[in-house]
């Protein structure tokens, strides 16, 4: 779900931007987007 948002152009705040580059959930976003 956060994976959709961030497609839809959602901008993470500093704070969850980490969280989520821990979970490397942007590597998903890119490889998502270049499956495309």
């Amino acid at each position: 779900a956060i994976v959709e948002r961030l497609k839809q152009g959602a901008q993470p705040t500093e704070t969850v931007r980490r969280i989520l580059t821990k979970a490397n959930v942007f590597e998903q976003v890119s490889v998502a987007s270049n499956a495309q």
